[in-house]
């Protein structure tokens, strides 16, 4: 490379930067607003699939997937339903506190962070704080979602957007330290702004405190397609009332 050519490079490289800070600003704060625009009509339903984190003390784990749908209302409250052939979790967000009640046969799958995950996602107007918080974005190509034509953005998140809802401090602080990074996409209606399809991407990083050179990885996944704006019904199964009043 010539001299003439470093010089170029030198000169033209901290203008590149800027822009591309500039792209995320734009993209994240497009993010940021689409989400709170979701958010306003009080009430969303939601329905998908979740592929859950392999645990990385066991060499012969798999991700399990099942399906999942409920609903979300602000100020932020949720009721969620996941299903596998064997299980069938519910489980409520209301008033800060968290219940679950778990049904199977044969073997019970374990969800393990699924639920804090996806309570951390259908909180849209918590999450558009994050968003506006993006550490990467950029714009990918159109999609049709259900035949609807939507603008598509990808975000990298920072950590603490996936917030736990474990009742114990130490099991809470430890869930939430071993998150390293969010990824997610966002599936815009251009007819009026919605959020209509949710894509999500958790990964994690396990730390031997001990034999500090030691690490595994653990990554969930999300996809959630939203829908019924201000008319749905944020549903709280028979006997979980209780749970949230004890």
């Amino acid at each position: 490379m010539t001299l003439a050519a470093m010089v170029l490079v030198s000169l033209l490289s901290p203008g590149a930067q800027e822009e591309k800070k500039d792209d995320v600003k734009r993209i994240s704060g497009d993010a940021a607003q689409a989400l709170r625009q979701t958010a306003k009509p009080g009430t969303f339903g939601f329905t998908g699939t979740l592929k859950t984190e392999v645990n990385p003390d066991e060499a012969d784990a798999e991700a399990l997937e099942c399906t999942v749908s409920g609903a979300a209302g602000s100020p932020f409250h949720a009721a969620l339903t996941a299903k596998s052939e064997d299980s069938i979790h519910d489980i409520v967000f209301k008033n800060g506190r968290m219940v679950g009640r778990l049904t199977w046969k044969g073997h019970p799958l374990d969800l393990g962070k699924a639920p804090g995950e996806l309570f951390s996602l259908v909180n849209l107007e918590r999450l558009a704080i994050y968003a506006e918080k993006a550490t990467a974005g950029k714009t990918l190509p159109d999609s049709k979602p259900g035949g609807e034509d939507c603008r598509v953005l990808e975000l990298v998140l920072p950590k603490e957007t996936m917030r736990s809802h474990n009742e114990d401090a130490e099991a809470s602080e430890e869930e939430e330290k071993s998150v390293e990074k969010v990824e997610i996409k966002m599936h815009l209606r251009k007819s009026d702004g919605l959020v209509v399809r949710l894509e999500a991407a958790v990964h994690r990083l396990y730390k031997d405190e001990d034999h500090p050179a030691d690490t595994s990885k653990g990554r969930s996944e999300y996809t959630l397609t939203l829908r019924d704006f201000g008319t749905a019904k944020v549903k709280v199964p028979t006997g979980l009332e209780r749970l949230l009043k004890d």
